[in-house]
């Protein structure tokens, strides 16, 4: 219960950020992302606030499914990103924090701070490519370079 009110307070405020651009139009965002050998990751962004001229920030909430040699594991991490530079060549950042939502046996039950860097292309119909290395402390094996696909609406 307290993971579901901590759910719920990251997103109210996260939407209510002050000093939001009349003219900017936030985005959401739906990716995969698959490393193979461990987790695959379906993700959803909410662009929230412009960070400059070249940056936004966005608030998220990531489903990260084991498989391979984390098979029956699930985790669920809310993530904060900033997006930055681009029109077609961005560079991604986020800092997450994945909870435990069902372990198999001899798993780790334990919650995981993790911080991601992300290359991604995206291309003019608004379908994206990319290539990231995500990095969760608790999890293992922690760090893993992971190949993506995702859309923009």
């Amino acid at each position: 219960m307290k993971r579901i009110i901590w759910f719920l307070a990251f997103f109210s405020l996260s939407f209510h950020l002050i000093g939001q651009d009349k003219e900017f139009q936030p985005q959401s965002q739906i990716s995969i992302q698959t490393n193979i050998l461990a987790t695959t990751h379906f993700n959803f962004t909410r662009q929230v606030s412009p960070l400059g001229s070249k940056s936004i920030l966005g608030v998220g909430l990531e489903y990260i499914m084991g498989t391979g040699f984390g098979f029956g594991a699930h985790w669920i991490a809310p993530e904060l990103s900033i997006l930055s530079f681009g029109p077609k060549h961005y560079l991604e950042t986020g800092l997450s924090f994945a909870f435990p939502m069902y372990e198999g046996e001899n798993l780790t039950d334990e919650a995981s701070p993790g911080l991601r860097l992300s290359y991604r292309y995206q291309t003019r119909n608004k379908l994206f490519y990319r290539i990231s290395i995500q990095a969760y402390f608790a999890l293992d094996p922690p760090v893993l370079p992971a190949l993506g696909l995702g859309w923009n609406f």
